[in-house]
């Protein structure tokens, strides 16, 4: 404090050492032209002024007149600066003037930091905002889902209601009555024998061949040979007429069925029961293979 006193005293006292020097210049002057006046004050009175003298003299007096005037403003300005300067040397005023500095920078600081909060939470409520429409699709999505396998559990359940029969096991039965053998085969009935026209027994060879191996002899069916059979029902009647020529009191059926026709039994053994036939059925695996031959169980049908 003590240094910025003598700085502001200083600029004064420079101030000040100027005016008087610009106001000695101009005393100075002033005497000057006082003296040589007083000189040629004789001459002045004998002969009359040029007209240059009078000219410089007009000049000189307007000069002088300048002077007292920015001298006189000079003066005014030292003495505005120095209250100035007194009016801020004052410690409280200063004090007052730091703390206000102090207390615009903390509010522009908090401001701010209030604008870049603001930010934040506008963009957190966004995130809110997607996370929440996120949730409701969610949810709206979900409650879709559970209607849909509500639905599809209902459909299920008459399902499987329709499909779940109480049914007695067949019984079977020995039975003295010649075999005679059929293949059910991808969708298709395969006669193994047949009768022709004269009703004699002979081989049908359109619908099945025998092959040998490993000393074995099998029967199998013959590619594009049989008849197909329609799951829905024999509405042609070509599946009965392959079962026809036989005495259900003289012969029994034998059908052999892989898993791909399994569904097309029925309808095979609805027409069997109708025409009062007794059969025996020797399901197969996928690949299974039947072989020509005497078994046990031959003689038991249903």
């Amino acid at each position: 404090m003590s240094r910025k006193k003598a700085g502001n005293f200083d600029s004064l006292d420079l101030l000040l050492d100027t005016i008087c020097n610009l106001f000695g210049g101009v005393l100075f002057i002033a005497m000057l032209v006082i003296i040589l006046l007083n000189m040629t004050s004789e001459q002045v009175a004998v002969e009359a002024p040029d007209a240059a003298s009078m000219e410089k003299l007009s000049s000189a007096q307007i000069e002088l007149a300048d002077s007292q005037a920015e001298l006189e403003s000079l003066r005014r300005a030292a003495s505005e600066q120095e209250d100035l300067a007194k009016k801020f040397a004052d410690p409280r005023v200063r004090d007052l003037i730091t703390q206000s500095t102090k207390k615009h920078s903390s509010i522009a600081s908090v401001t701010a930091t209030h604008e870049t909060n603001l930010l934040e939470a506008g963009k957190k409520q966004d995130d809110v905002n997607r996370i929440a429409t996120a949730l409701q699709a969610m949810e709206t999505a979900l409650e879709k889902i559970k209607k849909q396998l509500a639905a599809v559990d209902q459909q299920l359940k008459q399902e499987q209601q329709l499909r779940t029969r109480t049914v007695k096991l067949p019984r079977q039965k020995v039975t003295s009555k010649q075999q005679i053998a059929y293949l059910l085969k991808a969708g298709r009935l395969f006669a193994y024998i047949r009768k022709d026209a004269s009703g004699a027994i002979i081989r049908e060879t359109a619908d099945t061949q025998e092959s040998t191996s490993a000393g074995m002899t099998y029967l199998e069916p013959v590619p594009g040979g049989g008849t197909p059979v329609n799951p829905a029902g024999d509405t042609s009647g070509t599946v009965s007429a392959r079962l026809a020529g036989w005495d259900p009191n003289q012969h029994f059926i034998a059908i052999c069925v892989w898993p791909d026709s399994f569904e097309h039994f029925p309808v095979v053994r609805q027409i069997l029961v109708e025409e009062g036939f007794e059969y025996q059925l020797q399901p197969f695996p996928a690949d299974g293979k039947v072989s020509l031959g005497a078994s046990a169980n031959s003689n038991l049908v249903q």
